[in-house]
């Protein structure tokens, strides 16, 4: 017997849980009526199975969703209504389909017929699902579709705007394992992660006590490690940096023989390599290829400091003692130290020799040897390089000492290349004799003796306290060595007595007088000597007194302070600035126009080698900033802070307002610095500013920065 359905309706309505933190159930209600073929309403249990198509004819079954017996779930009709749970009945297998729920259907596919079977028969044309009026809305959140919200699948999604996360520190953004793995950027920078915060811009911790830290305040980067700060390499292992492994401070290793280790300034003015061939250090710089000062601030050194023209500069302010390398006056060595050179003691392995260089008012030459004259006449051939480096017309002297008593030898002529030794009467046997020759180094013969001392530091020597204080503490065999102690053996040895040193205190007076730091060249502030009474000699036994310690040198003296008293020791304060009544450090350069203070200032296109105001935005001809006294002008030249001063500078917060770590550049107002965009061009940062400005024109102290 054949069944006939007259209609069926088709109720599509979603069930939303009352809870907004509740998720609704994946059935739905379906509402039928079931008529004979007479059009008789039907009552009774019946099989019904619901198949739903991605197609209104053939297509893919997606779910199929069985009501039957068979099934363990006939549907109920009274007076030919029934009422079906869809979502209730689904299966996979034989007969098709491939969805094992409803709402999982109907994430994927917006358009779905439902096909009705009640026993062996059924319902044609198949049914278009439809959804009810507030259904419309459901794939929107907010009035936004569902791709404007991040999910946590693993598909690649992306963002548009800012995204900002507002919990609290440090879980704003998690990740499990290894957290997260990166953000990246887009063109042109291609920045892996930026990060901004109040105190720091990015902090990565590990549970086993390691830690980096970001822009930490004024400082870049900060890491800490239980056994290494850092460790860099490239990925074909040829090339490796660790940053402070157990004493060591850096230790690089690279396979090309090129270098070790590279460090580069952004203007390519300024370079270092460390372990470069052969050679331990390379620096090259503008202004100072490299600077390295000890954490007690009593030792420096600069190397390639050609803004002063010289190779290397070496500074103990403790011991009073400087030395240049290979200044523009032509001194290989310049230094108010003894030159000498050491050597292991042969029999004490504890110990060793040092014997200081013969100095004099000449850049000297010399050869030796021995000889024998028999006859009236003898010719001495003399060291070959002697006469490749020594000047062949003038400063030439000779020297001859015979090993007989009363042998009547002279020089009859010297030239370098040959000496003449005669004998004033014809001598029985042959005398044999020892020579000297002395000559000037070709090239040198104008080199002066006396200088304009505002090229050199002040060079002191020490005074006779000081060394005395020194010596106190040594062995016996030690003062003993000192050329002081030899005379004065001499003397004893003649009944002579010794003399009082009257002459040498005048002179040490002399050389030691605090005017001469007024003409000194100055030091760079930021070395910071210790108070006399608070630091040791390097020499002095333990449990000494600062009474019997060496002198402090004048370091108020050697900053340059107008009016300092004797043996005032400088030192910074808090802030960083130079105590008031110092001159800053600092270079000169022309300038085209009037310049205060603080001025900001750019080379002139128009008249090259002449600085004017930068009035720029952004000017990539920035040179530095004007320093000197509040309230001062300078005109033809002016003074320029150098790279790592602190110092005053006019700054611009008019568009846009400066934080403390900021970048600043020359901004459009003449002779004021303001804040740089988040990549600003090479060569364009002035400095980082040290103070805020958060609206308008003012002066801020910065930390001046390389170009």
């Amino acid at each position: 017997m054949r069944t006939r359905f007259h209609a069926l309706i088709l109720a599509t309505a979603l069930t939303q849980g009352a809870a907004l933190a509740a998720y609704p159930p994946s059935t739905m209600g379906y509402q039928g009526v079931l008529r004979d073929a007479a059009d008789r309403p039907r009552t009774g249990t019946f099989d019904m199975v619901f198949s739903f198509f991605d197609a209104q004819t053939a297509g893919n079954v997606l779910v199929v969703d069985r009501h039957t017996a068979a099934a363990g779930g006939m549907v109920a009709v009274t007076n030919g209504l029934f009422n079906v749970q869809l979502g209730t009945g689904i299966s996979v297998g034989a007969g098709g389909g491939t969805y094992l729920s409803l709402a999982d259907m109907f994430r994927d596919y917006t358009d779905v017929w439902m096909e009705v079977s009640v026993g062996a028969e059924t319902l044609s044309p198949r049914t278009k699902v439809q959804a009810s009026a507030y259904a419309l809305n459901s794939g929107l959140l907010g009035g936004n579709p569902a791709s404007s919200f991040l999910d946590t699948s693993s598909v690649p999604q992306t963002k548009s705007g800012t995204l900002t996360v507002t919990s609290t520190f440090p879980d704003a953004i998690t990740g499990s394992y290894f957290g997260a793995t990166g953000i990246l950027g887009s063109a042109p920078f291609n920045v892996g992660v930026v990060g901004y915060g109040g105190n720091a811009g990015g902090c990565f911790a590990g549970t086993w006590g390691s830690e980096v830290t970001i822009a930490n305040d004024t400082t870049g980067a900060q890491v800490v490690g239980q056994s290494t700060g850092g460790s860099f390499w490239n990925n074909t292992g040829a090339g490796s940096a660790t940053v402070s492994t157990g004493e060591t401070g850096i230790v690089a290793h690279g396979t090309d023989p090129g270098s070790a280790g590279h460090f580069e300034e952004m203007t390519y003015t300024g370079r270092a390599d460390i372990g470069a061939g052969v050679q331990g250090v390379v620096a090259s710089g503008s202004y100072i290829a490299g600077r390295f000062i000890s954490n007690t601030g009593r030792y420096r050194a600069e190397l390639g400091t050609t803004g002063w023209e010289a190779g290397g500069f070496f500074d103990a302010p403790f011991a009073g003692i400087s030395t240049v390398v290979a200044d523009a006056y032509g001194f290989g060595i310049a230094t108010n130290g003894p030159k000498a050179f050491i050597q292991n003691h042969p029999t004490d392995p504890s110990r060793l020799m040092a014997y200081i260089a013969l100095e004099g008012p000449e850049v000297g030459t010399y050869t030796r040897g021995s000889g024998s004259i028999r006859g009236r006449e003898a010719r001495i051939v003399l060291d070959r390089t002697f006469a490749l480096t020594t000047d062949p017309d003038i400063g030439l002297t000779a020297v001859v000492t015979p090993r007989r008593p009363h042998a009547d030898l002279y020089v009859a002529s010297v030239s370098t290349t040959e000496l003449v030794v005669r004998s004033g009467a014809a001598s029985t046997g042959e005398v044999a004799f020892d020579y000297v020759v002395n000559g000037l180094r070709v090239g040198f013969e104008n080199h002066p003796v006396i200088f304009e001392s505002s090229h050199f530091p002040n060079a002191t020597v020490p005074s006779p306290e000081a060394a005395a204080s020194r010596l106190a503490a040594m062995p016996e065999d030690s003062r003993a060595s000192t050329p002081l102690a030899r005379l004065s053996a001499v003397c004893v040895g003649s009944g002579a007595e010794a003399a009082e040193p009257s002459g040498a205190r005048a002179l040490i007076a002399g050389i030691n007088s605090p005017e001469h730091a007024l003409h000194a060249r100055t030091v760079d502030e930021h070395v910071v000597v210790a108070p006399a009474k608070d630091r040791p000699s390097p020499s002095a036994p333990a449990g000494a007194s600062p009474a019997t310690l060496p002198d402090a040198p004048d370091q108020a003296a050697r900053t340059g302070s107008a009016g300092a008293a004797p043996g005032r020791t400088s030192e910074p304060d808090p802030g960083g600035e130079a105590v008031q009544g110092e001159i800053p450090s600092s270079f000169s350069l022309p300038v085209e126009t009037e310049v205060r203070p603080g001025d900001v200032v750019s080379n002139d296109p128009e008249m090259p080698g002449s600085l004017r105001l930068a009035a720029e935005a952004g000017d990539p001809g920035v040179v530095g900033v004007v320093v000197g006294p509040e309230g001062g002008r300078f005109q033809g030249q002016a003074p320029i802070a150098p790279a790592g001063r602190i110092v005053p500078c006019n700054a611009d917060a008019s568009d846009r307002p400066i934080a403390v770590g900021d970048l600043l550049v020359a901004s459009g107002t003449p002779g004021f610095a303001m804040r740089a965009e988040a990549h600003p061009r090479r060569g364009t940062v002035l400095g980082k500013a040290l103070e805020p400005l958060p609206a308008g024109t003012g002066t801020i102290r910065i930390l001046v920065m390389p170009r």
